[in-house]
């Protein structure tokens, strides 16, 4: 049932099955003089040599039906784009806000199953598929329904044996142009990869421009380009020849069948079965259907696409909602935190990536982890911020289980620095300020100078407001890291949490980063994950893991002395 067309079709345009049959209808009476046209020109030209005593007052109903249906064709028009816009845009303007509100719903785990490529790609591309069901509907499925059969009445009409010709001619005229059509998109299809070649190709010449000229290998670099840059001229000569060679065989073939059904129309006109004017409504009938098979035929790929898109958003729609905003609302969050014999393990996994952790922070004390690579801190962080639930044991957030709490309010007290920042492509005040709509240019300010980054923004061109450009591209990694320390500490958190925060800042401004943090951190419960000593050792606990457990646990001082381990991690020395 679910890969059927109609399925989903009913999913995502139910909602506007009323906009969807006022389009229809406006599209069939500006459509009307088209599909009519052939059948008025044949009844005037027929009049032209009748002997109807009445031929005036029927040249007057033809003439007049067709003014008033090419007058008619103008605000239909209109009506018809503006019902099918409303119609298809706002089903992505519905569809793509579903996307981004079931992206905020869905649980940790649940995105890691999808890059940011693909979630994008279904806010994107997908939506945009399925946008263009109106206009395939109405263009290719109705269009070409009620041509054949306004055609097949006409025709059963006026001359019913000329619908074996019909039979016959049409599928050999549509066959020549798929036949051609084909080949031509094969000649296309080479013609792209190629493009695609060389457009890699040029872009690693530029991106390694500097390396090149460092080593001296400007020769080598033009050799390796030379084949892609020539193969594009030639599978594009190929193409050019192809694609107008081609044309001209699916124009002359396709004229030879017109124009033999021409001769048999003429035949029959001779010898008295079918009148002048059927002769060209008959022509005009031809032509007509076989574009509008040509455009049937190529609505089933399309319909096919727009099925896969389907699929695809239905593939993040379904998944069931975690519900983070339902839970209890403490009325203050003191912060104190407490983690008891807890283990978490993901899931397919053999092992725990933590076991049995327990420790307590309260306000005005920092906790560091320091630990390997794949030891635990990432998920030791994401328990922190109930992205994840234990698999054993309890998480409490003054005395209250994490499990039984709104979430989303809970991380509304924690401030967060990653080692990893990410930034907008917007000013600073905007990546500062981010979702405090409210925040005034001095209390930005001031979390800047918390941060040590007033000093380097207040020199920018812009100052408060210098744009960032894409991801902060004209920032250094010690500046990123900076502003995002002070989008933290903005919303004056009760938790604050620190990966890696200052790794890319250099020793002397880490010194006077240390010193802030210590004032900062003095009403606040801190936890940090760090590899360098300076980061920790003001810490009033250090735990050091190892695949998933604590090793040791103490302050800097002892733990430099007493742990080999420790010493190798951060570079201290024991004292």
């Amino acid at each position: 049932m679910q890969g059927r067309v109609g399925d989903w079709y009913l999913r995502y345009y139910r909602p506007y099955q009323k906009s969807f049959a006022v389009m229809t209808l406006y599209f069939i009476l500006k459509s009307a003089c088209v599909w009519l046209s052939p059948i008025i020109m044949a009844r005037l030209i027929d009049l032209a040599s009748s002997q109807d005593p009445q031929r005036l007052r029927w040249v007057f109903f033809w003439a007049g039906l067709q003014v008033f249906l090419l007058a008619l064709n103008f605000p239909t028009t209109m009506a018809s784009m503006r019902s099918l816009s409303q119609l298809s845009r706002g089903l992505s303007q519905d569809l793509r806000l579903r996307v981004c509100e079931k992206i905020h719903t869905l649980s940790y785990l649940q995105q890691e199953k999808f890059r940011t490529g693909i979630l994008q790609a279904k806010a994107v591309h997908d939506i945009e598929t399925i946008e263009q069901f109106p206009r395939i509907f109405l263009n290719q499925i109705l269009s070409t329904t009620l041509s054949l059969l306004i055609i097949i009445v006409s025709i059963c009409i006026r001359a019913p044996l000329a619908l074996l010709v019909f039979a016959v001619l049409i599928p050999i005229g549509v066959y020549l142009r798929l036949h051609f059509l084909e080949r031509i998109k094969e000649t296309s299809s080479s013609y792209r990869q190629a493009f695609e070649l060389m457009s890699v190709s040029l872009h690693n010449f530029l991106s390694m421009n500097l390396i090149t000229k460092a080593h001296g290998l400007e020769d080598f670099a033009l050799r390796q380009l030379e084949p892609k840059i020539k193969g594009v001229f030639e599978k594009g000569h190929v193409f050019d020849m192809e694609g107008e060679k081609l044309g001209a065989a699916s124009f002359i073939s396709f004229t030879l069948v017109q124009v033999a059904f021409l001769f048999i129309s003429v035949y029959a006109c001779m010898k008295g079965e079918i009148t002048v004017g059927d002769i060209v409504m008959f022509n005009a009938f031809f032509a007509s259907i076989s574009g509008s098979l040509m455009g049937l035929v190529n609505a089933f790929p399309n319909l096919s696409r727009m099925q896969a898109a389907a699929l695809s958003l239905d593939e993040l729609l379904a998944l069931p909602v975690e519900a983070e905003d339902s839970g209890t609302s403490l009325q203050r969050i003191e912060g104190v935190l407490e983690f008891r014999n807890v283990a978490f393990r993901y899931p397919g996994s053999d092992r725990d990536a933590v076991h049995d952790l327990s420790f307590k922070c309260s306000p005005g004390h920092a906790l560091a982890f320091v630990g390997p690579s794949g030891c635990g801190k990432s998920t030791i962080m994401s328990l922190i911020l109930g992205l994840l639930q234990p698999t054993r044991g309890e998480i409490l957030l003054d005395n209250v289980r994490l499990s039984q709490l709104n979430l989303r309010k809970y991380r509304r007290a924690i401030g967060v620095v990653t080692q990893d920042t990410k930034l907008l492509a917007g000013s600073i005040y905007e990546n500062v300020a981010y979702g405090m709509a409210d925040a005034s240019e001095e209390r930005v300010i001031q979390a800047l100078q918390l941060a040590e980054a007033w000093d380097f923004v207040r020199t920018l061109p812009g100052g408060l407001h210098s744009s960032l450009g894409d991801e902060g591209i004209r920032l250094s990694g010690g500046q990123k890291q900076r502003l995002a320390l002070a989008r933290a500490l903005i919303r004056d958190p009760r938790i604050l949490l620190l990966d890696e925060a200052t790794s890319a800042v250099d020793v002397q401004l880490e010194d006077r980063l240390q010193e802030t943090l210590q004032k900062v951190r003095r009403d606040r419960t801190t936890f940090i994950v760090s590899h360098r000593a300076p980061s920790v050792v003001n810490c009033d606990q250090i735990l050091v893991l190892d695949e998933g457990q604590v090793q040791a646990r103490g302050q800097h001082e002892e733990l430099a002395e007493l742990s080999s381990f420790y010493r190798r991690l951060t570079g201290a020395i024991a004292l």
